[in-house]
Formats: structure tokens, C-alpha cells, sequence
């Protein structure tokens, strides 16, 4: 098996949930973007998330990643490191990543 990086996700059955960081290990591939990491995740341990245009149009997969708000799909990994993954702060939580951004966060 080739190089393994660690992710951590935030997950959580909705925004009136309390999250639970859990980290697993995604193959990792030279150029991958985290998009490539979540559907690893996504197909192996159902971690939910929204993607639509994979090009950065969107802007559907905005998350934090390691504390900065970033899109999925355009972020690359040009050398292995370990991720945080948690949803945008300003909309309220669908479930683990995936947000509801017809909605802004209350408070």
C-alpha cells in the first residue's frame, strides 16, 4: 500500500448535534485534492458532504479545512499532510460536511 495521510472530520447528524472529531486514513495520491480525500471517505465510511461543479464554481464544497475556509475541489495536495475537515461555520450543519447553504447560521 502506498503513502497514507490522516483526516480528521467533523461528524455530527445535524447542527443541533454536538460533533464528534474522528480521523481515518486516506490513501494518498501526488496532486489529490480534498475533494478526491472526502470521496474516499464518503465511500468508505459514509462521511457526508456536497459537491456539484468540481471546478470551483459553486462554491458548494466550502468547508474549513485545517481552519481556513477553503473549497474542496480546488485545494490540492502537492505533498502528504494531515487535514482537518469541518463544515462552514455560517450555515447550519445537514449532517457531518454537509451544510445547508440556503440557510445562514442562528446567532
Amino acid at each position: 500500500m502506498g503513502q497514507m495521510i490522516n483526516v480528521t472530520v467533523s461528524r455530527q447528524t445535524g447542527d443541533d448535534q454536538s460533533a464528534e472529531n474522528l480521523t481515518y486514513e486516506v490513501p494518498y495520491e501526488e496532486g489529490m485534492t480534498v475533494l478526491m480525500a472526502l470521496e474516499y471517505l464518503y465511500q468508505n465510511y459514509t462521511v457526508a458532504y456536497r459537491h456539484s461543479c468540481d471546478i470551483g464554481l459553486c462554491t458548494i464544497c466550502m468547508m474549513r479545512i485545517n481552519g481556513k475556509p477553503k473549497m474542496a475541489c480546488k485545494e490540492i495536495l502537492n505533498e502528504p499532510q494531515d487535514l482537518v475537515i469541518e463544515p462552514s461555520r455560517n450555515h447550519p450543519v445537514l449532517r457531518d460536511l454537509a451544510c445547508d447553504f440556503d440557510k445562514k447560521q442562528k446567532g
